[in-house]
This record gives C-alpha cells, structure tokens and sequence, in this order.
C-alpha cells in the first residue's frame, strides 16, 4: 500500500515519507509520535530546530521506535519506509502499558543526549564560526538508540566523560570516511545502518 500510494503521488504538493504512513496508519500511533515530538524533552535535545511542518519531528521519533524496539542489526532489507512502516503497525498493535513504557525510554534518551552534548546533540561538529548544523537524521537514530540501550550507571559516566565523548566523536568523524559517508549519503541502506550504529556504539563503550 504504501508503494502504490507512493506512485500516486504525483499531484499539486507531494507527501513525504511519514506523511503518506501517517495517511495509511490510523489507531494511537498517530497520537503518540505527536505527543513524542512535543515532549520538552524532545524539544529541548533538539534545540527546538525540527520542524513539526511535513511531520519531520515525527519521523525522528519514529526512528528512534523502530531502531530501539527492533534491534538495528535486523534491518537487512534496503527499505527504510517499509521498516518505518511496520514500526507504526507494530506500535498500533502495543497495549497502553507498553506504550508508556516505550515513551520514558525515549524522554530518557533524549535527556541523556542533552547532558553530554547540549544543543549539539546529533549534530556534526559546528563551523568554524561556531554556527550550528542541522539536526542529522543518522546521528539521532543512531545516539539516541545507542544512549537508550545503556545502564543508568553508564550513562552517567558518559556524562561525567562528556568532554572525552565529544572529541572522540570529532575524531570518528575526521578519521573514519567511511563512517562520515555513512551518516551523509543513502543513510538507509543496510550496510551504512550498520555502520553508523557500530560506530557510535563502540565509541560509547570506549568512553564508559
């Protein structure tokens, strides 16, 4: 459905990704990616710089579900919108309970972002003139899943270490080409995922 919808879509203003699995999936999923996105949490890890305009700031939460409730080692098929997709099915298919459950994780994880890296989570490195980047789609999924997957105890290291996580982070990044290439470029296909949670979590578990 998703594909056919997607062929169709041709007319006045195209829908992107999560608007066209927002069309076809009704239920609570709706509602929670919504409540996710306006969480402070949320907001404030991302510096309020993602646009609820288009659905974008859903589609990073929507990220997050699919890569933490499904471990990333099992997307194996070049599909990101069909994994998204499921991930949606999956969460209409969850009780209240797991819901909540899902949404703390998650509130925690961005949390946890905010503590080590400020208003730099999942960004690249700024300017020299010190200017932001954007939020990087790759670096969110991969941070926060990574971030949520570690203890308490650890996390609290990471951030104790945060000086050390940030300069090994810009150094991932200046060394590892293939690793920059994976967070920049056709970030959804199965071999770059890989990369780019592997990575960011063999560095989180150097600076433990």
């Amino acid at each position: 459905m998703f594909n056919i919808f997607h062929r169709i879509n041709t007319g006045g203003i195209t829908l992107n990704g999560q608007e066209i699995r927002n069309a076809l999936n009704r239920g609570p999923v709706r509602g929670f990616l919504k409540e996710l996105a306006e969480t402070k949490e949320f907001v404030k890890a991302t510096n309020n710089s993602i646009s609820p305009k288009r659905m974008n700031d859903r589609d990073c939460v929507l990220r997050f579900l699919a890569f933490y409730m499904r471990h990333w080692k099992e997307y194996v098929n070049n599909d990101v919108d069909g994994y998204l997709d499921d991930t949606m099915k999956s969460i209409n298919r969850m009780t209240e309970q797991e819901r909540e459950s899902a949404a703390a994780v998650f509130k925690e994880a961005m949390l946890s972002a905010y503590d080590i890296f400020g208003n730099q989570a999942f960004r690249k490195p700024p300017l020299d003139d010190g200017k932001l980047r954007p939020i990087n789609k790759a670096l969110f999924g991969a941070w926060s899943v990574g971030l949520a997957r570690r203890s308490p105890k650890e996390v609290k290291q990471l951030v104790r270490n945060r000086a050390r996580v940030e300069r090994e982070f810009k150094l991932l990044l200046e060394n590892d080409r293939e690793f920059d290439t994976a967070i920049s470029y056709s970030t959804g296909t199965p071999g770059r995922v890989r990369k780019q949670f592997q990575a960011i979590d063999d560095l989180i578990g150097e600076c433990i």
